[in-house]
């Protein structure tokens, strides 16, 4: 997998200079650089290196006679080896460098050939790293067994990241993973589970903020499906997948998983309930150095009709938030549970009591999607018709207040709007995007919650941040947007798009203080590209992921990444 900010760095550790080597100089010259002196643009996962005019001795080759520093004067750490060819001194940063940022590299007069000759004084010269930008997609997994389905991403603060699929093999489905690191990219897909009595599906996907992982998902068992997980330690990598439940269950299925500053974890899913003919939510906790604690119902009891779909969040001090969907004999309800961390007991389950969000008896709620920030405060947005169209509306969760009123979250009585999804910051505000129809084609909007607003204005003006094409006829419906942001703020949008031909991936980004930027193809090949997914990190730095057709007319997961 070739990406763009790898190219540079794998072609200097293979690279010979050219210029001469003059043995009868009474000093050492240097006859090349890489990256060049005032270089810019320079990828930031690159090697640094230099060519001498005769071999290096390797013994004077250390991290003091040949240095990196930024332009604060802060020195880089990595490691001094001589190169392929023994002329050539090359430094390899421990990490990747920081973006649009001015280095200066600095060979000494400590370095010394094999003659015992030095430089006259020491050399020095600079690059600059390129700026933020989306790189080149690739592909993550070739297994070629049969399609790849449902995939989900989640990433730590710095970036490392884990994508989860489930993939056709046979006439089952598993669950497979692979991992992104700063230093390594991304490694070799890996089955997590292994339990080949039915088929593994719908995974989703957790990550603590010291990189450990928590995958959740459906698994046939014979006549019933059972809900798994697997983790994943750092160092470690993932562990064996088990159960969440014991004794007699029927129909476990759409599980959610969220985790907490940490470690800790929950787990929620839809179960039928054993006394009666509906189904309830459950849940099961994870206790750092303990493991996966007794699932529960956290539904009001004996339900007359199924539950649907469900959602969890945890907040920085590991209180959650739980939604789900159950029918009525007329439409659906929005259901929400709190979990409440008890601090004189952590292992004792706290769950406050289930209550519905949506106060309308009569309309049929969909697509909800739920948002907590570190505070504890949760945001839920959904779609809901109203008899002529459908709209966006969302409901918000104060941290030891409650649930407000259901809220109108977009005013268009013309079109319909659909596919909404939510985030949240570190700061309280909330970003929620969805489709909207005009007369052609559906349209990405986005809207901005600022706390401490105005009484009934926190929510901001709906805004288009995906532009009409030149020639309405190459336009086409955007749909199913995904929303990420990180705690400074900075936002990313994906969306599935048609570009001339095919089916393709687009985003946009918003920088605090700067606004919107204008949208743009993440996607370079063609065919099919659909149902993507985002993550941020810490650092301003995204990951995308997606399904694409191959050309073996399977769909497999790729991915981008915004440095």
């Amino acid at each position: 997998m070739v990406v763009r900010w790898l190219a540079y760095g794998l072609l200097v550790l293979g690279l010979v200079f050219p210029g001469c080597h003059c043995g009868g100089k009474k000093a050492l010259t240097v006859d090349a650089t890489a990256p060049l002196d005032n270089q810019i643009e320079v990828p930031i996962e690159t090697t640094i290196a230099v060519e001498l005019s005769e071999e290096i001795d390797p013994v004077t080759l250390t991290n003091e006679s040949f240095t990196l520093e930024d332009a604060t004067g802060a020195r880089v750490s990595g490691t001094v080896t001589i190169g392929e060819v023994p002329d050539v001194a090359v430094f390899t940063p421990d990490e990747p460098l920081a973006l649009l940022t001015a280095f200066t590299a600095t060979v000494t007069t400590a370095v010394m050939s094999i003659r015992g000759r030095t430089l006259d004084e020491d050399f020095q010269w600079t690059f600059t790293t390129l700026d933020s930008a989306w790189g080149v997609s690739e592909t993550i997994e070739n297994i070629g067994t049969g399609n790849a389905r449902r995939h989900q991403l989640g990433i730590d603060p710095e970036g490392n990241t884990f994508a989860v699929w489930e993939q056709a093999t046979g006439n089952r489905t598993d669950i497979w993973s692979n991992r992104y690191t700063r230093r390594d990219q991304w490694g070799e897909p890996e089955l997590i589970e292994t339990n080949d009595d039915g088929s593994a599906t719908r995974p989703q996907i957790a990550v603590d903020p010291a990189g450990n992982a928590f995958a959740v998902w459906e698994q046939a068992d014979g006549d019933e499906t059972f809900i798994w997980a697997n983790r994943y330690v750092v160092g470690e990598g993932w562990g064996d997948a088990q159960p969440l439940q014991t004794g007699e269950i029927t129909n476990a299925r759409n599980p959610s998983v969220a985790a907490d500053p940490a470690g800790n974890a929950i787990a929620v899913w839809i179960q039928r309930d054993l006394f009666s003919t509906g189904e309830l939510a459950w849940a099961s906790r994870y206790v750092v150095g303990d493991t996966w604690g007794p699932s529960e119902p956290i539904d009001p009891v004996a339900p007359s009709l199924a539950g649907i779909v469900t959602e969890v969040g945890m907040d920085e001090d590991g209180n959650a938030i739980a939604i789900w969907t159950r029918p009525r004999l007329v439409g659906k309800n929005i259901w929400a549970n709190r979990y409440v961390v008890d601090p004189e007991d952590p292992l004792e389950p706290g769950w406050e009591g289930a209550v519905i969000i949506n106060d309308d008896d009569e309309s049929s709620t969909t697509d909800p999607r739920l948002a907590v920030d570190p505070m504890g405060n949760a945001f839920v947005v959904w779609t809901q018709p109203d008899g002529e169209r459908e709209d966006i509306w969302t409901n918000r969760y104060e941290a030891e207040v409650g649930w407000g009123p259901q809220e109108l979250l977009e005013d268009n009585e013309t079109a319909d709007a659909k596919e909404p999804d939510i985030t949240t910051d570190a700061s309280g505000f909330a970003y929620a995007v969805w489709t909207q129809a005009d007369e052609f084609f559906d349209n990405i909007y986005v809207s901005t919650y600022t706390p401490g607003a105005e009484p009934g204005s926190e929510w901001g003006t709906p805004v288009l941040i995906e532009e009409a094409f030149d020639d309405p006829l190459d336009d086409g419906d955007a749909a199913k947007p995904r929303i990420a942001v990180n705690a400074a703020g900075f936002v990313f949008v994906v969306w599935e798009q048609p570009w001339l031909d095919w089916l393709s991936i687009w985003s946009n980004r918003f920088e605090p203080g700067e606004g919107w930027d204008t949208a743009e193809l993440i996607e370079q090949i063609e065919r099919a590209g659909k149902s993507p997914q985002i993550a941020v990190d810490e650092n301003d730095r995204a990951q995308a992921l997606w399904l694409h057709s191959n050309d073996r007319e399977l769909d497999t997961v790729r991915t981008n990444r915004y440095e």
